[in-house]
């Protein structure tokens, strides 16, 4: 790692509010490099933390809740119609949830893998 590049890692570790931490840190996280965070590559990153949380004997929370809740802090511009009420968003989620865990039981069973590498979030 050169100069330049410690100093812009150590800017972004320092602010990740600001436009050029937040650019570094997507970066690190999209892995395949396509500009879309899909919910393997969070998963990837999910498992080290899943990992962390069971040898700290810390409550896990579920990999499907962690996303649910992405998606809502970062309410992706698809998904901002104002004609929603709270309780369609509602449904939304739990739509979504119900559906994930569908994936998992499938998964389970040896039905396939949970996450399609083409899939992406329909919100």
């Amino acid at each position: 790692m050169g100069y330049e590049d410690f100093v812009y890692f150590i800017l972004s570790e320092e602010d990740k509010s600001l436009e050029p931490g937040l650019e570094y840190w997507f970066k690190c996280i999209d892995l395949d490099g396509n500009g879309v965070l899909t919910p393997n590559e969070l998963q990837f990153f999910y498992e080290e933390q899943l990992h962390r949380m069971e040898c700290m004997a810390q409550e896990t929370v579920l990999f499907e809740d962690v996303l649910c809740q992405i998606v809502d802090m970062i309410r992706p511009e698809e998904c901002e119609n104002p004609t929603l009420t709270e309780w369609d968003r509602f449904a939304h989620r739990e739509c979504i949830r119900l559906s994930m865990e569908e994936d998992i039981e499938d998964a389970s069973n040896g039905s396939g893998d949970i996450w399609d590498e083409s899939f992406e979030a329909p919100f």
